[in-house]
């Protein structure tokens, strides 16, 4: 009874923090990262650690009115379960209360990183995905993008995708430049989960995307692939080995049904000779790219070592 007394006082809570502060790693405009901004405090994530059982669980329970009481906003709640260790099953009545909340009050829960053995525990217990409060998802990553896009479609409808002219020209490419690049770039069309680069192959091309979305995909040895970044429209991917010129660091991967140009690196050549300034233009926009890549696996590793 005495420890049962004394881990109940344990903080259950490794971090609380909102979708405005954490976010995916999906590579946005600036547009949307302004919007997510504004919309990222009706996402409310909470990062357990340890083990949990009915007098700890209760916490999340507590923490969930609190914020209700205090009229904060509350569209998504994120569990994640990356650092717990295990679960008792009694703590299976909280998270029934949990989604009885969502239920009532209209919003949704997202549990994050569970192992084989905890999903498997929750759903014994009765807590199953539904379309209207309750998702799985396999990491805390893939579950800040979902609550992202459902909260910038439901604040804007779905997103208008732009032609890649229109998306250079906001980029502030001159549309001469424009005209030039498209006569030398090859269109291609994907779809989803369809291979758009591997890693390992030679770097021979680099690749705009227009429209749709693409993952980068990273293979460790014997290990599943780990996803470093989700790409939206509007900018590019495969600049790193064709920049470096080194083979593919990564495999790329539709998520849709996704629009891509491809720039081959004797078309970059031709481009040098005929329009240098354009060719400058679209070595800032890689130089650009990798540093938005570099920050957020900097946010990665800082993240991962907490």
């Amino acid at each position: 009874m005495v420890f049962v007394f004394s881990y109940s006082r344990t903080d259950i809570f490794y971090r609380k923090l909102s979708g405005a502060e954490l976010t995916s790693n999906v590579l946005r405009s600036p547009p949307e990262r302004k919007q997510l901004v504004r919309l990222g405090w009706h996402t409310h994530v909470l990062e357990l650690h340890g083990f949990i059982f009915f007098g700890t669980a209760n916490a999340i329970l507590n923490e969930l009115q609190s914020r209700l009481r205090a009229s904060l906003p509350l569209q998504y709640l994120i569990i994640d379960f990356r650092r717990v260790t295990g679960v008792d099953s009694s703590a299976a009545f909280c998270f029934t209360r949990i989604l009885y909340l969502a239920d009532s009050l209209n919003f949704t829960v997202i549990l994050s990183s569970l192992s084989p053995q905890l999903k498997q525990q929750m759903l014994h217990n009765g807590i199953q995905p539904n379309e209207k409060s309750l998702n799985f998802a396999s990491d805390l990553d893939r579950a800040l993008s979902w609550c992202e896009d459902a909260l910038l479609e439901s604040d804007s409808g779905p997103q208008e995708n732009l032609a890649l002219p229109l998306q250079l020209l906001a980029k502030g490419f001159k549309r001469k430049q424009i005209r030039l690049l498209k006569s030398y770039l090859q269109k291609s069309t994907l779809k989803s989960k369809e291979l758009l680069v591997r890693q390992g192959e030679a770097s021979d091309s680099v690749y705009f995307v227009e429209s749709g979305q693409v993952s980068i995909y990273l293979q460790t040895g014997n290990t599943h692939p780990v996803r470093l970044q989700t790409i939206c429209i509007g900018t590019m991917v495969g600049e790193v080995g064709y920049c470096l010129n080194v083979p593919r660091t990564a495999t790329v991967v539709a998520d849709t049904d996704t629009v891509v140009y491809r720039l081959t690196k004797n078309s970059m050549q031709a481009i040098q000779k005929e329009e240098p300034l354009l060719a400058e233009s679209i070595k800032d926009l890689m130089l650009r790219v990798i540093a938005e890549r570099l920050v957020t696996s900097n946010r990665q590793l800082l993240d991962s070592s907490r």
